[in-house]
């Protein structure tokens, strides 16, 4: 059972208003207290709003609206790749919320959080490839649109450019924390957004949006 000072602890480490960010400052992971406006603060501001994104988006992929025969079993394939991108945003987030010198990033070293790496930048590519064997040759540059869900997902991924601009600016400002990994994995996640968008295009029977160059 739970000892009453060790509740106490816990209910102060839960509490939801700290007051610490009043005056428009906040903590990092590390315990260095930055602005709100640093560039580190708003790059993970941005991952979070980004999985905020994905998570409207998945909880849109779980209903069923589909018109799609096979839609039980892409839905369920789509949900879990998306709670799945969720956690990984969290990972990133949590990495940029902690920074530490490059230097220390070795297999040897132990972190109190855990990092993205190679595989997770595997599976944005192998599902990108995936998705793209359903689809016809791109031609055309394609307009946002065409069905709510399509919407939501175009909205993800130019958050998630924002997110890579800022990734950008941070590794320009504070480049001995920063791992440029991370901005190449947010570049292909927007790419992995942007075929999503086209696949769910094709998977609703949507006719996609062509840019017609001119008015």
């Amino acid at each position: 059972s739970v000892q009453p000072k060790e509740k106490e602890l816990l209910m102060r480490e839960l509490k939801i208003y700290t007051k610490i960010g009043d005056k428009g400052y906040t903590n990092l992971g590390t315990g260095a207290k930055v602005a709100k406006s640093s560039q580190r603060v708003g790059a993970y501001g941005t991952i979070d709003e980004l999985n905020s994104w994905i998570a409207l988006i998945k909880d849109s992929v779980n209903e069923k609206w589909s018109p799609s025969p096979d839609s039980d079993a892409w839905q369920k394939k789509l949900s879990d790749s998306l709670a799945y991108l969720q956690n990984i945003l969290f990972i990133v987030g949590s990495e940029l919320a902690c920074p530490v010198p490059i230097a220390t990033h070795k297999e040897s070293v132990k972190f109190a959080f855990q990092v993205i790496g190679e595989e997770h930048l595997q599976f944005l590519e192998h599902d990108i490839d995936r998705m793209t064997s359903f689809l016809k040759p791109l031609k055309n540059f394609i307009l946002p649109g065409g069905h709510p869900l399509i919407s939501k997902i175009h909205i993800s991924r130019t958050v998630c450019r924002r997110a890579e601009r800022e990734l950008v600016g941070l590794a320009e400002t504070e480049p001995e924390y920063f791992r440029i990994f991370l901005i190449t994995f947010t570049n292909r996640l927007s790419d992995w957004l942007f075929t999503l968008a086209r696949f769910m295009a094709f998977k609703l029977g949507v006719e996609e949006i062509k840019w017609q160059g001119k008015i």
